[in-house]
């Protein structure tokens, strides 16, 4: 679930101007991180994410944590031997995959 919509970004003048910037804070961050490892932000979001990482060390650490173990989590289920297709069901599935087209144009 994309909880970006949810995000409270803080707008705060940068030194010296009367213009206001947006900067994510690292309670912001945190609300999307899974968005953000997952892809699913959007460009504008994704930008400012990226530019508060550049500057807090803090979050980039939870950023690459959270990364590493969903790296770590996906190989062992990758490779946990009771989610292998068994050889039989993986002939049975190219089987039906074959025959699926000719079914579809029937329709």
């Amino acid at each position: 679930m994309n909880k970006e919509a949810g995000a409270n970004i803080s707008s705060a003048p940068p030194d010296g101007e009367d213009k206001k910037v947006t900067r994510m804070q690292c309670k912001d961050l945190r609300e999307i991180a899974d968005s953000c490892l997952s892809d699913d932000l959007l460009i504008k979001s994704n930008q400012e994410a990226l530019e508060h990482l550049e500057l807090c060390a803090d979050c980039l650490r939870e950023i690459t944590d959270r990364r590493n173990l969903r790296a770590i989590l996906r190989a062992a289920v990758m490779q946990a031997p009771a989610l292998q297709l068994s050889d039989e069901f993986a002939a049975r599935l190219r089987a039906r995959l074959r025959v699926a087209p000719a079914l579809l144009s029937l329709s």
